[in-house]
């Protein structure tokens, strides 16, 4: 919440609401948290909850993205549910329906990967990556690779 102050300088009170610390990080005034805000375990969290429905693995990644990349952390922010995700960015699935045998289920796999390299790319123009930032990249392309070995 806002304490009353000099609007040159504001000032807040933390609480645990999503939107309003998603107004805190927005605010130009407190770029230079961002990597904090992001790594509050229960804010990425709460931003997360719709996502929890995917499977443990993948959900405990996508909280690692979004903590390490403040791009991939973008996406959450726009997009609050998988079927949001899926949704917005369904045209760079596009080339991926050509897979025989393409299953349903593969595709946020498939889409938080791909989403999830771009991010970095785009993060290390700027030097805004977390330490560690390799590592959920690493975690999901042995996921991609268990779970398309396991259809043959």
């Amino acid at each position: 919440m806002p304490i009353p102050g000099h609007m040159s300088d504001p000032a807040y009170e933390m609480n645990r609401n999503v939107d309003r610390m998603l107004h805190l990080y927005h605010n130009r005034h407190y770029r230079i948290i961002h990597e904090e805000i992001r790594s509050m375990k229960w804010f990425i969290e709460d931003l997360t909850s719709s996502y929890r429905s995917v499977p443990s693995p993948l959900y405990d990644v996508i909280i690692d993205m979004g903590q390490k990349s403040p791009s991939f952390f973008d996406n959450l922010i726009q997009s609050r549910t998988p079927a949001d995700l899926l949704e917005r960015f369904r045209l760079s699935l596009y080339p991926f329906s050509f897979i025989p045998d393409m299953q349903d289920d593969w595709r946020l796999l498939i889409l938080i990967h791909q989403l999830y390299a771009d991010a970095l790319a785009r993060d290390m123009k700027g030097g805004r990556l977390a330490e560690g930032f390799c590592n959920p990249l690493k975690e999901i392309r042995l996921m991609l690779k268990n779970t398309l070995s396991s259809r043959n």
